[in-house]
């Protein structure tokens, strides 16, 4: 007969061991990606002009064709459709650039914050903001952006 401490050692182990992963060392030539390039910072100026309601850097961040279709009143529209929808956003954190042979794509994660209906409860949530660039002769241009 199996003793139970047996069971029991038997039962811990392989409840140890289902746990377990490899982990692999980083090559030695991984570097986090530069984020203060001319594309990552005109990107991040788009994001920082939706979430302020600063249409001035937004019309000097994008070239004349966005712009022409986000006038200063479709611009205030489409931040309070979001804010109405999401609450206020009061932070955003920088999460990746993702990769693409012509275009780039920086992805931020955005967190609001908003009240219940008897404005006691504060509740946040976070959505993803996309914006892509891509270079035209030399200079970095926003081809497109907005929350995932």
């Amino acid at each position: 007969m199996i003793s139970s401490r047996f069971v029991l050692a038997a039962l811990c182990s392989a409840m140890l061991l289902a746990g377990c992963t490899v982990i692999r060392e980083l090559p030695s030539d991984f570097r986090i990606p530069e984020q203060n390039n001319d594309e990552y910072v005109l990107a991040a100026k788009i994001l920082d002009s939706m979430l302020r309601g600063d249409y001035d850097l937004f019309r000097k961040s994008v070239p004349d064709n966005i712009s022409s279709k986000f006038t200063k009143e479709t611009f205030e529209e489409s931040r309070k459709r979001v804010t109405d929808q999401l609450g206020t956003p009061v932070s955003y954190r920088y999460l990746t650039k993702l990769e693409m042979p012509t275009f780039s794509p920086f992805v931020w994660a955005v967190r609001f914050e908003r009240y219940d209906l008897k404005m006691e409860n504060t509740f946040h949530s976070e959505v993803l903001f996309r914006v892509i660039t891509a270079k035209l002769d030399g200079k970095p241009v926003v081809t497109s952006f907005n929350f995932l």
